[in-house]
């Protein structure tokens, strides 16, 4: 996985993570027990327990058919969500 700066950020915190290998969707992902555990590493490195959300897109709303995880401070997203 590599984890980097969005480089037009929204957020605060705004980080992309993306798998080394291509992977078109989460279901394809899951199936790569490698990239799954990479995955989790980085998760439990980078998000539990600090307050950071973990989101993805799938399906129609996917712009880049690759799957890519963002990542955005708790709090700045609840507050874009209530306005």
């Amino acid at each position: 996985m590599v984890i980097f700066s969005h480089p037009v950020p929204s957020y605060t915190i705004h980080e992309l993570i993306v798998p080394r290998k291509r992977k078109k969707d989460i279901a394809e992902l899951l199936q790569d027990e490698v990239c799954w555990n990479e995955l989790n590493k980085v998760i439990e490195r980078h998000v539990i327990n600090k307050e950071l959300l973990l989101l993805w897109n799938y399906g129609t709303r996917q712009d880049v058919k690759q799957v890519h995880f963002y990542v955005y401070q708790n709090s700045d997203f609840q507050l874009i969500e209530n306005q």
